[in-house]
């Protein structure tokens, strides 16, 4: 299946507008610069003294905002080509049915990185 066939799986979320780096909290902005001295997730959390899943959710998010985010260095490349094999089959619309057509072997920080990864580069 084509990334253009796919476009109907898009929910208006990923219509609406796009956060730019003046968008973004603090917060944000925090752990992009974390990320940009090439900590890992653990790293990002344990200097923050916030939760992984906090961290993987920025980092969702600032994929989202058009940050220049390696997804690679989070979730190993096969694994994302699942995710997205899940994605062209069931659509983007319901992390747990992307989770449940994975077989439940994936966890949803890894599986809203993908998906937003995948929104932002459909091709």
């Amino acid at each position: 299946m084509s990334w253009t066939k796919l476009a109907y799986f898009s929910t208006k979320k990923s219509e609406s507008k796009r956060l730019t780096l003046e968008d973004l909290s603090d917060s944000l902005i925090m752990t992009l610069s974390l990320y940009q001295d090439g900590l890992s997730l653990n790293a990002i959390a344990n200097e923050r003294g916030l939760k992984t899943s906090t961290i993987a959710d920025h980092l969702t998010q600032l994929i989202a905002a058009n940050q220049n985010i390696n997804i690679d260095q989070f979730v190993e490349p096969e694994r994302q080509k699942n995710i997205i094999q899940a994605i062209e089959k069931v659509g983007d619309i319901s992390l747990k049915t992307i989770y449940e057509c994975l077989g439940e072997n994936y966890n949803y920080e890894e599986i809203k990185m993908v998906r937003e990864y995948w929104r932002q580069h459909p091709n």
